[in-house]
């Protein structure tokens, strides 16, 4: 059974452009929505999903997922 997960997310939140070499690949919030969002919500959010999906893992293993 897990005992721990360890994950690493970056999200670029209210860029309004990317550095040349990630134009392509890269984006933010902002730029997808076209408006600012606020960074704390977005963190909780993730949060509450991750742990959703944290739990559903503990539960019924990764073939659920």
């Amino acid at each position: 059974m897990f005992t721990s997960v360890i994950v690493g997310v970056g999200i670029d939140v209210n860029h309004t452009a990317m550095p040349a070499e990630l134009a392509g690949t890269a984006t933010s919030l902002r730029i997808g929505y076209g408006k600012n969002t606020f960074a704390a919500s977005t963190g909780r959010r993730l949060l509450r999903h991750l742990e959703t999906y944290y739990n559903q893992l503990a539960s019924e293993g990764p073939a659920r997922l």
